[in-house]
This record gives C-alpha cells, structure tokens and sequence, in this order.
C-alpha cells in the first residue's frame, strides 16, 4: 500500500529570496562555512547559489536514493 506524500514546490523566485535571506543570515554570524553541500535530490542548484552568494568556491555533493 502506498502512501500518499503532499510537500510544496516553491517558485525561483520564491527560493532565490530564501538563499539571499540565508546568505545574508550566515554573513551577519560572520560564519565562514568551509564546504557547502548540495542533496542530489534537488538541492544542487540552491547550494550552487549559495555558494556564489557566499563567494564560497568549495561546493560539494550527496547523492540520496530512496
């Protein structure tokens, strides 16, 4: 038997908008992340942002299956 999933699937803009919060967030705590990992599940373009908003070139991957 099957379940069924419900989730929401945000507009670019909607997300570009929580990146840049996010960004802004981490420079406010003057966190400097060493990596910034992406889920290959969906979640690689937004770590490819952040990373470009963060001027962080280490950018990594996760690949999750299920």
């Amino acid at each position: 038997m099957s379940q069924e999933v419900e989730f929401e699937v945000p507009k670019w803009s909607q997300l570009y908008k929580m990146l840049l919060l996010i960004a802004d967030k981490i420079r406010k705590d003057n966190f400097k992340p060493d990596i910034i990992v992406g889920v290959s599940r969906g979640g690689w373009p937004p770590a490819r942002v952040l990373s470009d908003l963060l001027e962080n070139p280490n950018l990594a991957n996760v690949r999750a299956e299920f």
